[in-house]
């Protein structure tokens, strides 16, 4: 059983990493912040951070999907930013005739740094990375984004909601490492042999899947050479609910390039927004369970691809709304990121929905022990930082990723602030977007950003990668 006090010593916030893109059409003055942080080690002083852009049209009214390459740390100076996928507003995949925006966010990503040493060497496919994003359609009430408000799609906007599926990338660092060279990007990734189907196609093996959303967390090596690696994602099926699915990706040597190659069976249990991660020989799954007042659940497989899960379902967290994200840490625990409605010190009995995602908190998880989480300490908490976002907002904290680890004592934490309002407000627009929105101002827009902290081991721990 885990000795889960005895390797992390604190932790501490350190600020804000991303205030705002200095990217056409995505700067402050534009009404748009960064969200949806992650990040990726490319060489052995190179770091990529990744957030998608996010507006404030509507709850969930993410943007483009960006990167800041920087050097020498995750919070080190940028050397130059870009879009993988920059926002469109007038989106008509099916050419209905129809004005569509397209979301993208929630970002991912994979691949052996340049000059990264494993088994002894420098592999070919070291070099070549994978970024994923969700892509998704939503609805503007009138003809454009200007003074508009967007909303999900529904069961009866049928059949955009086939439209919902996940981006990728391909790209390399050049040789002087100060810039990426994108050798693909998509709206929709393909299992291979499914690549020539038509957009609301079957697009994998499994014909009963009609779209597949984004892994939230981390993906990680399926095999020691780190040629294939796995994820989970949630997906929809005929006839209406979702499930879980793992995904096999491998590098195909032949084409230089990374292929989805496997498609896990449905896993059950009324789940989504799930994390893999490996622990010894076996795997770990996290999922959030539906609906507002659910916890989370745990499994644990020798082979996440064939072996039907048997949850373990744990009342440690009252109430999550919040994306709950696992990690495998470099002190041999799994950690876990994510809110709590009744354990919040801002929340009423029963919990306001606005309450669940502030603060964001950092737990310990012990999969030998029926996945006993402990150790529970508050990676950031609007309130007691004192940003200017009001009571009657929907104050948030949450997307939060611990980054790969890069060697020494201290491993960053990624995660953003915003709030779920709008600009411009209604009362019969608020009756219309079925939330409780109020007005933003300034003030709050530009509290809303990417902040970071650190964790702090008592001892050194190894990085991810060797050079």
């Amino acid at each position: 059983m885990l000795d889960t006090h005895s390797k992390l010593d604190t932790y501490s916030h350190r600020g804000v990493l991303i205030a705002e893109s200095t990217l056409p059409g995505e700067t402050r003055a534009d009404g748009v912040t960064p969200a949806h942080p992650n990040g990726m080690q490319l060489s052995n002083d190179r770091f990529l951070i990744l957030n998608a852009t996010l507006g404030f049209l509507g709850v969930d009214n993410s943007r483009s999907t960006t990167w800041q390459l920087r050097h020498g740390g995750y919070d080190g100076p940028v050397i130059k930013e870009g879009f993988f996928c920059q926002a469109v507003h007038d989106w008509d995949p099916l050419d209905l005739g129809v004005t569509w925006a397209k979301e993208t966010g929630a970002m991912t990503g994979f691949g052996v740094p340049k000059g990264a040493i494993i088994n002894g060497r420098t592999p070919p496919h070291a070099n070549r990375f994978v970024v994923k994003w969700r892509v998704c359609p939503r609805r503007y009430f009138a003809s454009g984004p200007e003074g508009d408000y967007v909303k999900w799609y529904t069961a009866s906007h049928e059949p955009y909601v086939r439209c919902y599926r996940t981006g990728w990338a391909q790209f390399q660092l050049t040789d002087d490492e100060n810039d990426l060279i994108i050798t693909e990007t998509c709206d929709e990734m393909r299992q291979r042999g499914y690549e020539d189907k038509p957009f609301v196609g079957q697009f994998c093996e499994d014909p009963s899947i009609i779209n597949i959303n984004q892994s939230y967390a981390a993906i990680w090596p399926y095999n020691r050479d780190h040629t294939e690696w796995v994820d989970i994602s949630h997906s929809g099926w005929i006839g209406g609910g979702g499930t879980l699915r793992t995904l096999l990706y491998r590098f195909n040597t032949k084409l230089d390039r990374y292929e989805w190659v496997r498609t896990g069976r449905p896993m059950g249990g009324n789940t989504f927004e799930a994390s893999i991660v490996p622990w010894g020989e076996d795997w770990v799954i996290l999922t959030r369970r539906q609906g507002v007042h659910k916890g989370v659940a745990w499994t644990r497989v020798s082979d996440p691809f064939s072996e039907p899960p048997k949850w373990t379902y744990r009342d440690d967290i009252g109430a999550t709304s919040t994306p709950a994200a696992a990690f495998a840490c470099p002190d041999g625990t799994i950690r876990l990121l994510t809110g709590d409605g009744f354990r919040s010190p801002h929340a009423e009995d029963p919990p306001r929905w606005r309450d669940h995602r502030n603060p964001l908190y950092l737990f310990t998880v012990d999969p030998d022990d029926e996945f006993r989480m402990t150790d529970c300490r508050t990676v950031f908490d609007i309130v007691a930082a004192g940003l200017p976002i009001p009571d009657e907002h929907a104050r948030v904290v949450d997307m939060g990723k611990i980054l790969p680890h890069v060697g020494g004592r201290e491993q960053t934490v990624v995660y953003r602030v915003r709030s779920s309002s709008m600009i411009r407000w209604e009362p019969e627009v608020e009756q219309r977007l079925n939330q409780h929105v109020h007005r933003m101002t300034p003030e709050i827009m530009n509290a809303c950003a990417i902040y970071y902290g650190t964790m702090r081991y008592k001892e050194d721990q190894p990085p991810m990668w060797t050079f």
